[in-house]
């Protein structure tokens, strides 16, 4: 099951062995350091400190347990195997990168966000640097306006509002280390779609043929950047796609080669790619349409429903942009033929869900799918995501829940909406207790 981890054992305890010191008297005589029948208290102590402990990690284990397993405030027991009624795991988010790529002069040339889709898949989502990010009235700021007011903390923040996905790390990649991070591929054979001409920041001209053209590392932040035939940035996205396609091919013929890719190579930039190197990739474009600015130039204007699609499909488990951005989300399957709830997903993230749990009711024969919501959570934005569904009805409930916002159980009306009937998986990764 891609995407769960299994909860940390709450039983674990330790102890701490206190050390004991005494000191010389200024008349020459010792002052005992083992304990005798006039210092009570250390025996008293001790006890104290071991009950204490003791009923911390009760605490800990209760509250945990609780926390996992409340479905409207009952504790139920656990269940390891995922076929089985009341089986739940913890959903890991998708891990997600924003690689932002400077041109020769230091301004934004290029705005990627690879995400390891999941087991065998992986995806890069390309944007324009004119994308404007969310607000409201004229003048809004694009991103390539928010590097050079933020830098690449003002970038990631605000294509993470534009994506609503919050993206835990970033990557400034500016021409030298461009230059050392394609050397050990280089040159590198792109599929240029047009012919390119362009200025580098030292004013050479870049001049390549359409077709399968071999680039140098110096030329890479110039190709990446805006022409000079006054193509459109669409285009542009275009050229950024085909090189992500490159390099990660030629970072899969290498794979095994130590320092294929500069750097760590379990973290960052480095980890993203060696993992994107050995799964099915899908280059995408940010949908966006064009909004002529008064000097005549064009901004884009992000698809707010084809965004939230192409996050479902390429960012399966994201997490929200800003606290509450997104309704965390618990998905059962109360029919025992949905696949812990999983085929819901899409439908949900799209929708504005953040995907906590997954697995299955404590029974299998719903008939209606449940949007059980708690009290405190808007219920018009629960109803999006009933409506995105297809099915089911909205029930508020009298008890509140501290780890998700929404309860979501999958009845026998969702089998056929979801392209169901589907084998329960006969593995697990994780589990935790059932709702």
């Amino acid at each position: 099951m891609t995407g769960v981890a299994s909860p940390p054992d709450p039983g674990s305890e330790r102890s701490t062995d206190l050390g004991r010191s005494g000191r010389g008297s200024g008349a020459g005589g010792a002052v005992p350091t083992g304990r005798t029948r006039r210092d009570p208290w250390h025996r008293w102590l001790a006890a104290t400190v071991a009950l204490v402990v003791a009923l911390a990690a009760v605490l800990v284990w209760w509250g945990s347990e609780a926390i996992l397993s409340s479905t409207d405030g009952n504790l139920l027991r656990t269940v390891d195997d995922p076929a089985q009624p009341g089986f739940e795991a913890l959903v890991e988010p998708t891990p997600v990168l924003a690689v932002i790529g400077l041109d020769g002069d230091g301004a934004l040339a290029s705005v990627s966000l690879l995400s390891l889709t999941g087991s065998g898949a992986g995806a890069v989502i390309v944007a324009p640097p004119g994308t404007l990010v969310p607000g409201d009235g004229a003048g809004r700021p694009t991103l390539a306006d928010v590097w050079a007011s933020d830098g690449g903390v003002g970038v990631r923040r605000e294509l993470g509002g534009i994506l609503n996905v919050g993206i835990g790390e970033d990557r400034v990649v500016d021409p030298g280390q461009w230059a050392s991070l394609l050397g050990p591929v280089a040159p590198l054979a792109v599929d240029n779609a047009d012919v390119f001409v362009a200025e580098s920041a030292g004013g050479d001209t870049l001049r390549l043929p359409a077709g399968e053209v071999e680039l140098e590392p110096t030329e890479v932040p110039v190709y990446l950047g805006p022409s000079s035939t006054g193509e459109s940035e669409l285009a542009r996205l275009i050229r950024l796609e085909r090189f992500w396609a490159s390099w990660i091919t030629a970072v899969g013929d290498g794979v095994a080669v130590p320092g294929i890719v500069p750097g760590e190579a379990s973290t960052g930039l480095g980890r993203f790619m060696r993992a994107l190197a050995g799964v099915e990739v899908e280059l995408a474009a940010l949908p966006v349409v064009p909004v002529e600015r008064p000097d005549g130039g064009e901004d884009f204007e992000p698809v707010g429903d084809e965004v939230a699609a192409l996050v479902s499909r390429l960012v399966p488990f994201p997490v929200g942009a800003t606290p509450n951005s997104r309704l965390r989300v618990r998905i059962l399957d109360g029919t025992g033929q949905l696949d812990n709830g999983l085929p819901a997903a899409p439908d949900l993230v799209s929708a504005g869900a953040e995907v906590a749990t997954v697995g299955n009711a404590t029974r299998f024969d719903y008939v209606v799918t449940q949007f059980i919501v708690p009290p405190g959570v808007e219920t018009v934005r629960v109803e999006v995501m009933r409506d995105r569904l297809g099915v089911g009805e909205v029930i508020a409930s009298a008890e509140s829940a501290s780890a998700v916002d929404v309860t979501v159980v999958l009845g026998a009306d969702a089998v056929d909406r979801l392209g169901g009937p589907y084998l329960p998986p006969t593995t697990s990764e994780g589990a935790a207790d059932g709702g």
